[in-house]
């Protein structure tokens, strides 16, 4: 399952998804998360959620939608994922790094805690400016280090990357405009 507030977004994943080989277990729900119900719990959440506080709304409303979250805040999103999360399942988000400390701290207030952390960088030698961070009910060891994500194979992502997304990515076609990569 996927859910997508916005319409056009939710098209658009549906259309991606009919052509992966998993087109007929995959389905989107263009609807605000919060109103998702599910008669069995997931064992894994996977989220870029709205991460700017809305003070600074940018002019394109679907791009304010996406990035900025007035009404999906931080703690609304922890305690859907919370609800929705099985007991051995794992939440998997991508945040700003300077935001992780303060989502550790509300997962924690939902029995939540960090399993993974990873800075992500775009290009090798610039400072990251997001974090991936995987979430688990039981707390740990956590797993920590820094990931780069462009490089130099055919679709333009680092070797790291590369052998992530092995079984997603498509046969490159060479023209160099396969994927694009943006910050």
């Amino acid at each position: 399952h996927a859910v997508e507030i916005d319409d056009r977004n939710a098209a658009l994943a549906a259309s991606k998804f009919a052509r992966t080989p998993w087109r007929d277990r995959l389905h989107v729900h263009a609807m605000d998360i919060r109103r998702l119900r599910s008669a069995e719990p997931f064992d894994r959440i996977v989220s870029n959620p709205p991460f700017h506080d809305g003070t600074q709304r940018p002019l394109h409303d679907r791009r304010a939608v996406a990035k900025h979250g007035p009404d999906l805040s931080f703690p609304a999103l922890i305690e859907v994922c919370d609800r929705l999360l099985s007991p051995t399942g794992r939440i998997s988000l991508v945040l700003p790094l300077l935001r992780v400390k303060e989502i550790v701290s509300l997962a924690a207030s939902n029995g939540l805690h960090p399993v993974r952390t990873f800075e992500l960088c775009y290009v090798k030698d610039r400072p990251p400016k997001r974090a991936l961070l995987e979430l688990g009910r039981h707390p740990g060891l956590v797993d920590t280090g820094r990931l780069v994500v462009r490089g130099d194979s055919p679709l333009g992502y680092s070797p790291e990357v590369h052998r992530l997304l092995k079984d997603l990515l498509p046969a490159p076609t060479g023209s160099g405009r396969d994927l694009p990569l943006s910050e």
